[in-house]
């Protein structure tokens, strides 16, 4: 339900509720509802003796550095300050700003009433009253426009009528600051999500889609005539009970901004021709030819409500009827041909936009690693719908619903611990992973249904037409292609008849695709580790697969007759011939730097529908280095923005070693000063320091492109040194223990293996364990005796283990399971070996206790500190995302904010421009 508010930089922990507390002279009574991105709600003055409204900013933010908890204090502050340069009666007051123990709250004028939204639900506004209405929204414009503020997202739902008949203009939270005021107020107009964009960015679309003006639709720079074009919006709106500009999906909505005119003909035939022209002038698509300044539109009411507004057709004048008859037929000529576009344009040959559509506050998609299960996004089929795997806080990750273009998002009940999502083709459903069994969800609400059991689908899944739904799933170490029918209890069988027997081969079938014929499926087939994936095409019931292309990507869709792929970051569009399976043409990006999914490699997150619409999450271009404490609360921060990969502390904490860049370089920043001193290039990675901290160990591609373990003193004068010139294959180096033992990944079978080293004695390698699964970032204990590791060998889980530095039989057969059932990744040691830190699956920084008896361990118990996101950096085998102080109370991480989700629509007009 729309509720009041004023801004948009108000945040609230999502943990409590203020009700029922005292903030200064204020006692909070219930929530009345959601303002922006924060709480409103009603509460007493008990000095002054009147109600208000209390706009809440909480200080105990979850998962906030205190550079950005200042930040949102400061855009809030601002906020305040703005409103209340905005003093009308038609605008809601601003009585103060009030600081009281944890809360921040901007105190305003309580609009008791409806929204206008709720009186045109019912019926139209009859003419005299709606020229009322319109003429108190014009003065509260006019008001901000003289102060230099645009609303940007004037609609019904911001506008409240009270019982005495007074208009309130409510949420300036996407006002925006033009001419002189914008120096002054230019903090004050954007929502306060410091993941999101600014909002005033070219090609970034604000506000509500059926209200926007056309140069606003198209992401460009706007001005008061926005105003003026929703203002014309809700004045017809109110005239005849309909929206102006409306359509069943957001491209169709967007397409009748830019293109098409209103309904003319529902305007009420009482309606005088001067009150028509206001309209008109209100809702010309070129704002130069709208009227310049809503001043204009409010005298023209003043004078439509002084004079006869409704003209009686007995008393009007030839002239009038005469002119009313023309703009009529022109009318009906502008529908008919409306009508003709409608019939013969397709979403993607409208114009393109671009929408940016942020999570609810609280929320985060969900980028774990540990379960190696992507796919947290996913467009619908139509393009109405967004579906996201998102988790609130540290909870389970869970369905949000969002339709483009709104803005809210919605849980869908029953999809705890969901993962990999894929859509039904009649856009009813929605299927997703969870408990070890493929799920379909009613996205209305419905029941769920269990489809089959299917263990570590790292592979995600698709919907065909027919009811089928094929998914990749792992069958004795190797990942297969299955497919069972839509309506549960059935069970899987071969999806590809030439599959062959599980463990024959190192090709792994993964990420399945439908074509349009509902029939052909399109995979990538992953072969041996270090090799680049293929993307093949093949009939169901078809021993013939046709090879499509080479990817460097694992995450490859068909849409909208292209073929979608990765390019590094970039994701790169070919036309594809569905019936033919083969690809023309020259590939052409079409956006870049897409996020990639925390530790998986080669995928990254986009999602497209049939009709032109395509939604992705951008990385993240810059992070700060900062020290926190074990509450993740920030100490301090090292140098400026960079884009960090990964981090390696010296062991007297003086130094630290960085990937960072595109291209990947390798530096050691001193933390006195925070100087750079550039170390090596050739895409490096895994940075170590050696125990004396004079060399640092790092991975690197050298001209033969092979992944190789390489030294160099960190003093960075001396050449670099191959490491393990004998070992033939990648390496990816781990860890260096005290005696200098080296801890590998080596390929095996299609699967990394753990190989140690030995720094003294006898130096042959060995394999750390002989289970089959992957084991893969490996730390050394303090004393050498323990290797901290991260395997699947429990299932399909990614977890954390332990197990002894043992050469010979028997070894790995001996270990201990250190994360909980949630998962774990990236463990790292306390400097005394008795603490073990870990990320969590909900991507929280855990620490688990160890006690030591004899040759045995015994994990005790853990404790969740604080939420550090996986997706911080590019992740990979780049190396680790933190690092602990030896006193085991600072961490040294990435900070970086995460970025929205971004849709495109019509994205494939702008390939054909």
């Amino acid at each position: 339900e729309p509720v009041q508010t004023t801004g948009a930089a108000a945040l609230v922990s999502s943990a409590a509720s203020l009700s029922g507390r005292r903030i200064g002279t204020y006692s909070v009574h219930e929530r009345i509802g959601a303002g922006g991105m924060g709480d409103v709600y009603r509460a007493h003055d008990s000095k002054l003796h009147r109600d208000v409204a209390l706009k809440v900013l909480a200080a105990d933010l979850i998962g906030e550095s205190d550079q950005q908890r200042q930040d949102h204090l400061r855009r809030f502050r601002s906020e305040a300050h703005a409103l209340a340069a905005l003093n009308h009666p038609n605008i809601a007051a601003i009585y103060g700003l009030e600081e009281a123990d944890d809360v921040t709250a901007i105190v305003m004028e309580l609009v008791d009433g409806s929204t206008l939204a709720d009186r045109i639900a019912h019926e139209a506004v009859p003419v005299e009253e709606a020229l009322a209405i319109a003429k108190q929204i014009a003065e509260a414009l006019e008001a901000a426009h003289e102060r230099g503020i645009v609303h940007r997202d004037l609609k019904p739902a911001n506008i409240k009528l009270r019982p005495d008949g007074t208009v309130k203009v409510l949420d300036f939270g996407l006002a925006k600051a033009v001419g002189p005021a914008a120096a002054r107020l230019r903090d004050v107009t954007l929502r306060a999500t410091n993941s999101a964009p600014p909002a005033t960015a070219t090609g970034i679309v604000v506000g509500t889609a059926a209200y926007m003006s056309p140069e606003q639709a198209a992401g460009k720079a706007v001005d008061h005539r926005s105003d003026i074009w929703a203002f014309g919006c809700v004045l017809f709106e109110m005239l005849t009970g309909r929206a102006a500009f409306a359509g069943d999906t957001l491209t169709e909505t967007l397409a009748a901004v830019m293109r098409a005119d209103p309904e003319w003909s529902r305007v009420p035939s009482g309606v005088t021709a001067r009150l028509r022209e206001l309209l008109d002038r209100c809702l010309r698509k070129d704002p130069r030819q709208r009227f310049q300044a809503i001043g204009d539109a409010r005298i023209a009411l003043e004078e439509a409500l002084s004079g006869s507004v409704l003209a009686a057709p007995s008393t009007r004048t030839r002239r009038e009827r005469t002119a009313w008859i023309m703009t009529a037929v022109a009318m009906l000529g502008v529908i008919a041909l409306a009508a003709a576009f409608y019939m013969t344009s397709r979403p993607g040959e409208a114009q393109p936009f671009r929408l940016s559509m942020p999570l609810p506050q609280g929320w985060s998609l969900a980028l774990s690693s540990s379960r190696g299960e992507p796919t947290p996004l996913a467009v619908s089929p139509d393009g109405r719908r967004v579906a996201v795997v998102a988790r609130q806080g540290d909870g389970p990750t869970t369905i949000l619903i969002r339709d483009v273009g709104s803005e809210s998002a919605r849980p869908l009940a029953g999809t705890e611990g969901a993962t990999s999502l894929f859509w039904s083709p009649d856009n009813r459903f929605i299927g997703f992973f969870a408990d070890g069994k493929i799920k379909k969800a009613d996205v209305s609400g419905g029941a769920l249904t269990v489809l089959c059991a299917a263990t570590a689908p790292f592979g995600g899944g698709t919907w065909g037409r027919d009811g089928t739904v094929v998914f990749s799933v792992l069958d004795k170490g190797n990942y297969r292609l299955r497919r069972v029918v839509d309506t549960g209890g059935g069970q899987p069988a071969d999806a590809l008849p030439d599959a062959p027997a599980s463990g024959d081969t190192d090709d792994q079938e993964i990420r399945p695709w439908f074509l349009p014929d509902g029939r052909t499926l399109l995979y990538v087939l992953s072969g041996p580790w270090g090799q680049k994936p293929t993307v093949y095409a093949q009939r169901l019931g078809s021993p013939d697969r046709v090879k499509v292309a080479g990817t460097e990507s694992s995450n490859v869709q068909y849409a909208s007759g292209y073929l979608l792929f990765f390019r590094k970051a970039t994701l790169m569009a070919q036309p594809f011939d569905a019936a033919r399976l083969a690809v023309s043409g020259n590939p052409v990006p079409v956006a870049e730097h897409i996020q990639r999914h925390g530790l998986i490699p080669g995928y990254r997150l986009f999602s497209a529908s049939q009709n032109g619409v395509l939604a992705y999450q951008g990385a993240t271009d810059t992070a700060t280095l900062a020290w926190v404490d074990r509450r993740g609360q920030t100490l301090g921060t090292i140098g400026e923005p960079a884009i960090y990969h990964a981090i390696a502390l010296s062991h007297d904490e003086t130094r630290v070693a960085a990937v960072i860049g595109e291209p990947r370089d390798l530096f050691i920043i001193n933390l006195s000063n925070a100087v750079r001193m550039p170390l090596t290039v050739n895409r490096p990675g895994n940075p170590v320091w050696s125990h004396d901290d004079r060399f640092i160990d790092f991975n690197a591609r050298p001209s033969d492109g092979g992944l190789r373990a390489f030294r160099k003193p960190s003093d960075g004068a001396g050449a670099s040194e191959r490491l393990l010139p004998d070992v033939k294959g990648p390496t990816v180096l781990f860890d260096r223990g005290r005696d200098d033992s080296i801890l590998v990944g080596i390929p095996r079978d299609n699967r990394q293996d753990l190989t140690v080293v030995p720094g003294t004695g006898d130096r042959t390698p060995f394999r750390l364990a002989s289970t089959p699964q992957d084991k893969r970032f490996g730390m050394f204990s303090p004393d050498g005796r323990w290797v901290a590791y991260v395997s699947n060998e429990s299932g399909s889980v990614q977890h954390v283990w332990v197990a002894p530095v043992i050469r010979g039989t028997g070894a790995g057969d001996v270990k201990w399971q250190l994360s909980d059932a949630d998962g774990g990744t990236l463990p790292q040691w306390s400097a005394d070996g008795h603490v073990l830190f870990y990320i969590s699956s909900s991507e929280m920084l855990t620490a688990v206790q160890l006690t030591r008896n004899g040759q045995a361990l015994q994990p005790g118990p853990r404790t969740a500190l604080f939420p550090i996101r996986l997706s911080q950096s590019e992740g990979g085998y780049t190396g680790l995302h933190y690092a602990v102080s030896r006193d085991g109370g600072r961490f040294l991480v990435i900070l970086s904010s995460e970025a929205p989700v971004s849709v495109d629509v019509n994205w494939t007009d702008r390939l054909k421009r």
